[in-house]
C-alpha cells in the first residue's frame, strides 16, 4: 500500500495527491483527458483516489497519479476567506444575479462552471483560480 490512511475525510488519505490537485488545480476528469489509466485503473478509481475515498491503493497506482500531475505547471491560486465567499453571496443575493449568468460569462476555455461557483459558496473547496475569482468578481460589480 502506498501509505497509512490518516483519516477518511476527503483528501487527507493522501495528502501529496491533494497538494498537486491544489497545485494544478485540476481534477480527476480534467487529468484523465491527458493521461491513458493503467489497464487495472478505471475511470472511477482514478477519480476516488484523488477524491480520497480510498484508503488502500497500490504504489504503483499512486505513483501513476503523482507522475501525471507532475506534467501540469502551478496554477495561480488565492484563498477564498470566509469574507470574501460572503462579500460574493452578498453581491449575488443583493443584485439578483443568477450563478448560470457569472458561469457563462467565462470563455470555455477557462473551465468555469455553476458547480465550481457554488463549491465557493457552500465552503467545498478553499482556493480558487485567481482568473476565475478575478472574473466573478468583475461580474458582479
Amino acid at each position: 500500500m502506498a501509505q497509512t490512511p490518516k483519516s477518511t475525510t476527503k483528501s487527507v488519505l493522501y495528502p501529496e495527491i491533494e497538494a498537486e490537485r491544489q497545485r494544478t488545480g485540476i481534477g480527476a476528469k480534467e487529468l484523465s483527458k491527458y493521461v491513458t489509466l493503467p489497464s487495472d485503473m478505471n475511470f472511477d478509481r482514478f477519480r476516488n483516489i484523488i477524491d480520497g475515498k480510498i484508503q488502500h491503493i497500490k504504489a504503483s497506482e499512486y505513483n501513476f497519479i503523482l507522475k501525471a500531475y507532475a506534467l501540469f505547471p502551478n496554477s495561480e491560486r488565492i484563498p477564498l476567506t470566509v469574507r470574501k465567499v460572503n462579500r460574493i453571496r452578498r453581491d449575488i443575493e443583493e443584485k439578483g444575479i443568477s450563478k448560470a449568468d457569472i458561469s457563462k460569462s467565462f470563455p470555455r476555455y477557462e473551465r468555469f462552471d455553476v458547480g465550481t461557483l457554488r463549491s465557493w459558496l457552500n465552503g467545498s473547496v478553499t482556493s480558487a483560480k485567481k482568473s476565475h475569482y478575478d472574473g466573478v468578481k468583475a461580474f458582479i460589480e
